[in-house]
C-alpha cells in the first residue's frame, strides 16, 4: 500500500493537488477509505518497528517506491515523516 501511496500521492506533480505533504495523506485516506487506511498504518508500523537506519528508511520511501517527496526539503527525517503519517492515521482512522 505505501508502494501505491507514493506512487499514486507523492508523484512528481504532487504539489499541485494539496497545501501540504499530510494533505495529500489526507486525500489518500479520504479516496481509498478505512482499509487502505488501515493497511498502510500497518506498514508503516512494521518499518518503525524494525531496527531501520535513517538511510534504509530513506531508501524504501524515495528509492524502492520512487516517492517525490523528501521530507528533508520540509526538515524531518524520513523516520519522522513516518512517525507522521502513522499518527495522522492512526488519529484520522477512528472517525471512517
Amino acid at each position: 500500500m505505501m508502494e501505491y501511496l507514493a506512487a499514486s500521492y507523492f508523484h512528481q506533480d504532487y504539489r499541485l493537488e494539496s497545501d501540504s505533504p499530510i494533505g495529500n495523506l489526507g486525500r489518500f485516506l479520504e479516496n481509498e477509505g478505512a482499509a487502505a487506511g488501515q493497511e498502510l498504518l500497518s506498514e508503516i508500523q512494521v518499518i518503525l518497528s524494525c531496527d531501520m537506519s535513517e538511510s534504509e528508511i530513506r531508501e524504501i520511501w524515495i528509492e524502492t517506491y520512487r516517492s517525490a517527496y523528501n521530507p528533508g526539503v520540509d526538515g524531518i527525517t524520513n523516520r519522522k515523516w513516518m512517525e507522521c503519517m502513522a499518527a495522522f492515521l492512526a488519529s484520522h482512522l477512528d472517525g471512517l
